[in-house]
This record gives structure tokens, C-alpha cells and sequence, in this order.
């Protein structure tokens, strides 16, 4: 009788062991350089929500007036996931500038303070103070 050989071998325990090991270690490092891509998306696209809200903000005072300090001193407003709160104040200080600059005497300059708050989490993520001119036309604003 002949012996078997052992041309056709297969694999040895070990080599299965060392094998999915490999796999399992090489898998959970995708997904965690995946799951810590996700959470810096996630806070990239905070950040540029938060910084479109605080130029939509200032661009309302700005251009559009579409909040005049004279006449709404503070207010709350809640937009994607944050909350905006704000107040306004005549900036008696800067007559002399405003004056000195030029400007009609119906303009009135202000500071404008604004506070963004993350709804979630009620952390304060960003604050606003700049000073805005508004030039009231006789008549229209009363």
C-alpha cells in the first residue's frame, strides 16, 4: 500500500487565525478612519451654519434693514439648529466720529451685539459685536 501524500495540503489553524486577525484589524481601522471623517463633516458643516447665520445676521443690518435698532432694541430668533439672541444700543460715544464723518444728522450709529447658541447643546458658539449706521429718512420710520 501507498502512503498518502500531502501535495494537496490546506491551512493550517494558525494560518486561518492570523488571517482574520489581519482582517478585523484592518476593518476596524477603515471604520475608524471613517466614523472621524463623519464627525469632523459634521462639525465643518456646524461651523459653516454658524458663520452663514452670523453674516446673514450682520447683512440685515447692514443692507436690508431688515431689523432697525431704533425700534427693535433685542430680540431671539431660532434657525437651524441655533438660536440667535441680540440687542442693540445707540453708541453715544461715537457721536464725535459719526459728526466728524460726514454723515446726515438723522444718521444714528449703534453697536449690535449678537449671541449664537447651539439649540443642542446650549453652548454659546460664537458672539457678534460691530457697530452699524443707520440713516433714518424723514417721515418713513415712525
Amino acid at each position: 500500500m501507498k502512503k498518502p501524500t500531502r501535495d494537496l495540503r490546506g491551512f493550517t489553524l494558525i494560518e486561518v487565525v492570523v488571517a482574520t486577525t489581519l482582517l478585523f484589524m484592518v476593518t476596524g481601522a477603515v471604520f475608524y478612519f471613517y466614523s472621524n471623517l463623519m464627525d469632523r463633516q459634521g462639525k465643518i458643516k456646524r461651523k459653516y451654519i454658524v458663520l452663514r447665520l452670523a453674516r446673514e445676521f450682520m447683512d440685515g443690518f447692514v443692507f436690508n434693514h431688515q431689523q432697525l435698532p431704533r425700534y427693535a432694541p433685542g430680540g431671539k430668533s431660532e434657525r437651524e439648529g441655533f438660536r440667535l439672541e441680540w440687542n442693540t444700543a445707540p453708541a453715544e460715544q461715537a457721536r464725535e466720529v459719526l459728526y466728524s464723518s460726514g454723515l446726515p444728522p438723522m444718521a444714528q450709529l449703534h453697536r449690535v451685539n449678537c449671541r449664537i447658541i447651539n439649540l443642542e447643546s446650549g453652548n454659546q458658539v460664537m458672539e457678534l459685536n460691530f457697530l452699524v449706521n443707520i440713516i433714518f429718512k424723514p417721515g418713513v420710520h415712525k
